[in-house]
């Protein structure tokens, strides 16, 4: 039922005037509590990026993960390494400079039965290992650690790749776990063409070279 009051004014019954406030005042809250719903999921985005983007920008600014040092490997040697003036030719870029090995009586190193070359990356990191040999058959076996690089083949642990050719070839190795130290190991060598006599083995490296795994 509806009348004017003295001032003219339409209003209502008293019934329908509660019942109308209360409908306004549900919707009312409804929308208040949606906006601060609303308000809570915008601040935990931009938070979240907020502390995401330092990191990520931090991560794109490193260098690229590259070759520290190389030094030839042989534990079992009489001074621990093998030919070590050579090293520096596997970086140089140039085909025709090579590392080669010393001269051996069979073609799995004599007593030794291995040498190599160490690794040493500016970080732990995975990628792929690219490994260039010169004269054939060659079989290599590629070790990989983090914290230090262990002086006997044994403190390696177990191998985490293999190769093998009869032939020049190149070898591309993957590293699957992020490492600091890789070692080369060559496990058979072809006859070199210094070498004969009682001695006719030899392993001729050309080239060694590290890609990284990133984003």
């Amino acid at each position: 039922t509806r009348f004017r009051n003295v001032t003219g004014v339409q209003t209502c019954a008293l019934p329908i005037c509660r019942g109308t406030g209360r409908s306004t005042l549900a919707l009312a809250g409804v929308a208040a509590l949606l906006a601060v719903a609303v308000l809570v999921a915008a601040v935990r985005t931009f938070t979240r990026t907020e502390a995401a983007t330092p990191a990520a920008e931090a991560a794109a600014m490193l260098p690229p993960v590259t070759i520290q040092r190389l030094t030839s490997y042989d534990p079992l040697g009489d001074d621990a390494q093998e030919n070590e003036t050579m090293i520096p030719a596997l970086l140089d870029g140039d085909p025709q400079t090579v590392w080669t090995t010393e001269c051996y009586a069979n073609q799995y190193l004599g007593r030794k039965g291995y040498v190599g070359v160490l690794v040493e990356l500016s970080a732990a990191s995975a990628g792929t290992l690219e490994v260039a040999m010169r004269n054939g058959p060659w079989a290599i076996e590629v070790y990989a650690a983090n914290d230090a690089a262990p002086s006997t083949l044994e403190g390696w642990g177990p191998r985490v790749a293999s190769d093998y050719n009869t032939r020049r070839a190149r070898a591309s190795i993957a590293i699957a776990t992020p490492a600091r130290y890789v070692l080369v190991a060559l496990r058979q060598v072809g006859e070199g063409g210094q070498c004969g006599g009682r001695n006719p083995y030899q392993g001729v490296m050309q080239d060694l070279a590290f890609a990284p795994t990133g984003p």
